[in-house]
């Protein structure tokens, strides 16, 4: 169907298909969160649902308010087929350092807690197995 342009009941099919939030007022908005903080939705006025979006309206729809790869997404979300986003993957949590780290990283390298969260895994482990490898010496005595 692509290149075919929808009717906005089409449109508001896609949000209820795709589980947009709606609020009405005056129109009716549709609103998308994605787990990274990225946006999607439009509003849709009254009484439109049987008109056929123009060109121009059409292409920025898709692409800048629904955020999809391509129009044939469109047509998946509107069957209620999966569909892809055009939006950037969100970026993973940095990993938690493991407790012995931490307290190693606090007790003896002396570091607050937003230096810890900012130290890598591996550089950590590096600097707690150098610490340990270290050369102990017996003390001295003076007599």
């Amino acid at each position: 169907m692509s290149g075919a342009r929808p009717k906005w009941r089409d449109v508001r099919r896609f949000y209820e298909n795709e589980g947009f939030d709606r609020f009405s007022s005056d129109h009716d908005y549709y609103d998308k969160t994605f787990p990274g903080g990225e946006t999607a939705g439009t509003r849709i006025s009254r009484g439109v649902d049987g008109e056929t979006l123009a060109p121009g309206m059409w292409h920025n729809v898709w692409r800048r308010q629904l955020r999809l790869m391509s129009e044939e997404d469109f047509w998946r979300g509107v069957r209620g087929e999966s569909v892809a986003y055009n939006i950037p993957a969100s970026p993973t949590a940095p990993e938690l350092l493991p407790e012995y780290l931490r307290y190693y990283l606090a007790t003896i390298e002396h570091l607050d807690d937003n230096a810890i969260a900012r130290t890598p895994k591996d550089e950590a482990i590096e600097r707690y197995q150098r610490h340990l490898a270290r050369e102990i010496r017996p003390p001295t005595t003076d007599t």
